[in-house]
């Protein structure tokens, strides 16, 4: 019974409460107005502080993303925010990693690592290319040894997708090549600055000689970069005979030493949703990214990516 008393007596100051307030409140309509215009305006402050941090951020790392070319930013979207990743291996000689041993870390990164990072991948551009061998002429086909009559030093590449890194200039996309015991030639596209330079046609053979190595190459088309300004080009590029990736990781890799003399992995996330609070996340994300790497093949760098963007 005293604990229905007390609820009881505990309503009608409630209700008693209740009333007095509601009554000041119709008394003076101005100042209950201005205190619920005061919470309103208090309320848009603590919901628009956090977000002005955030555009804040968002501006400053942008213009980290394009330090010493800001003025690119004035032809994108306010929320144009590209991060690019490149993941490269640069080793010369014997100590060149080879095909197989690349494959590994070809797929994660073509892959699982594209799934890591978490953003949107706006592209993904893959790079192989040999170091540099002799280019003999047409008809010679002797090889001697000599680099009497060699005409320059081109190497041998694939870049993928690469119908659009690559235009076709003339002729047609080189078709996959599986075993040198065939004895035929590798179909290749050259370079328009070697076609100009050299006068290469679309039908001549060519052949590549360095240190008892031939390989025959057949000329299906000419080439030039569709993005001259591509970060997957190098200045070895005009010099490219470039290959289908099926005659690469086949019989180039079993005919040369040195297939893998210089790879890249370039890939692009659209950062344009990337929030303050993201940071950490995508830090640790990228900074497992590169160990992973590393442990599958040790000659891989991370050469750029948004981590010092993203610390600043």
């Amino acid at each position: 019974m005293k604990i229905l008393t007390g609820f009881v007596s505990f309503l009608q100051q409630t209700w008693a409460t209740a009333g007095i307030a509601f009554k000041r409140l119709l008394t003076q309509r101005f100042l209950s107005l201005a205190a619920i215009a005061g919470l309103m305006i208090a309320s848009g402050f603590i919901f628009s502080v956090p977000l002005y941090a955030d555009a804040v951020y968002f501006r400053l790392f942008r213009e980290e993303l394009f330090a010493g070319h800001v003025q690119d930013l004035e032809a994108h979207p306010a929320n144009y925010a590209p991060m690019a990743f490149t993941f490269t291996t640069d080793v010369a000689g014997k100590k060149a990693p080879q095909w197989q041993n690349a494959v590994p870390v070809d797929q994660y990164l073509s892959g699982e690592a594209l799934r890591e990072i978490n953003f949107p991948i706006q592209q993904m551009v893959r790079r192989f290319r040999t170091d540099g061998y002799f280019l003999y002429p047409p008809g010679d086909e002797t090889q001697t040894g000599s680099t009497q009559y060699y005409l320059t030093s081109v190497n041998l590449a694939t870049i993928s997708p690469l119908e659009k890194v690559v235009q076709l200039v003339r002729g047609n996309y080189p078709q996959p090549f599986t075993s040198m015991l065939e004895l035929d030639s590798v179909q290749a596209m050259a370079s328009e600055t070697l076609a100009n330079q050299f006068g290469i046609q679309v039908g001549d053979v060519y052949f590549l000689r360095m240190n008892n190595v031939e390989v025959p190459v057949n000329i299906v088309g000419i080439w030039r970069p569709a993005d001259a300004n591509g970060p997957y080009w190098d200045n070895t590029t005009p010099n490219w005979f470039i290959v289908n990736e099926a005659s690469y990781g086949g019989a180039i890799s079993d005919a040369i030493p040195d297939e893998l003399r210089n790879c890249m992995w370039y890939i692009v996330a659209d950062g344009s949703s990337l929030h303050a609070t993201d940071v950490a996340g995508l830090d640790q994300r990228i900074q497992n990214i590169q160990n992973h790497t590393s442990s599958l093949l040790k000659d891989v760098k991370l050469d750029s990516s948004p981590l010092e963007a993203l610390g600043r």
